[in-house]
């Protein structure tokens, strides 16, 4: 399922009983307190580091210095060796 499954094209509102059929309570709430567009409009990507929305190297390299000061994204080469142990997994005989 979609988020465009759940809003009337028509009407541009929620559809509450597709909401209560498939969400607990709590989070249906928190659906519905998402405001929806007055028209149909076609989705973006926005860039939410930059004042325009779009992604700019200068952006990006100032988003990871940023995140290199707040201690995220540190673990160097995590991802090469989990991907190094899921071949030797795949390719062993045990």
């Amino acid at each position: 399922m979609r988020v465009f499954d759940l809003i009337d094209g028509r009407s541009m509102q929620w559809k509450e009983s597709t909401l209560s059929s498939i969400l607990q309570p709590e989070d249906a709430a928190l659906v519905r307190s998402i405001p929806l567009p007055v028209q149909d409009m076609e989705d973006r990507l926005i860039w939410h580091y930059s004042a325009t929305g779009e992604y700019t190297v200068r952006s990006g390299y100032e988003s990871a210095m940023m995140m290199k000061r707040n201690g995220v994204g540190n673990s160097r080469g995590r991802g090469e060796s989990s991907s190094r142990d899921a071949e030797k997994k795949i390719w062993t005989k045990d």
